[in-house]
């Protein structure tokens, strides 16, 4: 059965009053509104319920708190429950020096003095022994198949491979 438009209104109007008319009677037939006026007899509410002052006071020094636990300050911050890894008995390594970041290019003689030719990025050098790199390695000795330096920040000695000479 298809209702028109009409009686649709009419079928959700009349179960709205019978709702509100339903929910403003109390158990035992009286309005609810009767709950406010009358006050000889206690609300549902507080049926059963020991007076105030007959309660007996909360002693909150006695409550213990979980010590072993750290406190929690973000509740949502991700946390992982596998185990800690493992404690190294071992000593930390040494600070090392990073990897060379000059190649070498190529090398030639003057006056008995090795030059040696190298390339970082785009940048080109020219060295010889005593010389400084940016200020980070500085060229300690041109053997003829070896190049030593040392990084200056940690003072540690790096070698370079240069070839034999021709």
């Amino acid at each position: 059965m298809k209702l028109t438009s009409l009686q649709r209104r009419w079928v959700l109007g009349s179960t709205l009053v019978a709702g509100i008319v339903s929910a403003s009677w109390k158990d035992g037939g009286e309005p609810a509104i009767a709950a406010f006026t009358h006050t000889e007899r206690p609300l549902p509410a507080q049926r059963g319920r020991a007076p105030v002052d007959a309660l007996p006071e909360l002693e909150l020094e006695k409550l213990e708190l979980d010590k072993s636990r750290e406190p929690i300050t973000n509740a949502f911050e991700p946390r992982s429950w596998a185990p800690p890894p493992p404690k190294s008995n071992l000593p930390p390594s040494p600070p090392q020096a990073p990897p060379l970041p000059y190649t070498y290019v190529g090398k030639m003689v003057d006056d008995g003095q090795i030059i040696v030719f190298l390339t970082r990025q785009e940048r080109n050098y020219a060295v010889r022994s005593g010389d400084k790199l940016d200020n980070t390695y500085q060229v300690d000795d041109i053997k003829p198949n070896v190049m030593l330096l040392t990084y200056l920040p940690l003072k540690l000695q790096q070698s370079l491979t240069i070839g034999s000479t021709n």
